[in-house]
């Protein structure tokens, strides 16, 4: 996802035969017929930090924004995880623990899962006709067991700016010139695009460079 521009909740969303992907931040405010929610893993949503790091403000944080996506549905709602082994979080995977916290007609339609005997990453989904009614009020701050985690080092390319400011100019190898109107958090910037509108970018993408002040 890092590698793609963010979609905007003030984006004129066109009807198509396609299908409208994009995070669960920028989905606030917006309603589809069918919604998937995929990667419903412990250690990617909710995120491994909040699992490890986080403590429960995290956590709750986490269960609030599968919350909104869960509840984006006005239709069918599908919900997907993955099983198997992963070499990021050096375990193997489990089923997001929102998965039965989200309603009863999770529980009872949830197939047999085994995640030490899988072979290889398999997608299980489960899949809901009416729009769920969701109660995430329940408190689940155990941990899932993980085995002890191994060194590997990561290199992730960005372009090293770190210190945008509001009303910076913007120039993206894609969407063209623009200027920063917003700082969102998290190395995310609203950027107001002269052909494009506005937009929520990573501001290290390597596709963005900056070029002073407007």
């Amino acid at each position: 996802m890092q590698n793609i521009a963010l979609l905007s909740a003030q984006d004129e969303l066109i009807d198509g035969d396609y299908v409208t992907m994009m995070t669960v931040h920028t989905a606030k405010g917006l309603e589809f017929p069918i919604v998937f929610v995929i990667r419903l893993n412990d250690g990617v949503f909710p995120h491994i930090r909040a699992l490890l790091d986080g403590g429960y403000t995290a956590l709750e944080e986490e269960r609030r924004l599968a919350y909104v996506a869960f509840t984006r549905a006005k239709e069918k709602l599908y919900l997907s995880f993955c099983e198997g082994f992963s070499y990021v979080l050096k375990s193997a995977l489990l089923p997001s623990q929102f998965i039965p916290e989200s309603g009863n007609e999770i529980k009872n339609n949830r197939p047999e899962y085994n995640p030490y005997i899988s072979q290889g990453n398999k997608q299980k989904s489960f899949h809901f006709g009416d729009r769920p009614s969701i109660d995430f009020t329940s408190d689940t701050n155990e941990e899932p067991k993980r085995n002890k985690p191994i060194r590997q080092d990561f290199s992730i390319t960005d372009n090293g700016i770190k210190d945008w400011e509001v009303g910076d100019s913007v120039i993206h190898k894609t969407l063209g010139q623009g200027v920063v109107v917003e700082l969102e958090g998290d190395g995310i910037i609203k950027v107001n695009f002269k052909d494009h509108g506005v937009k929520s970018i990573l501001g290290n993408h390597p596709a963005v460079s900056k070029g002073g002040k407007a």
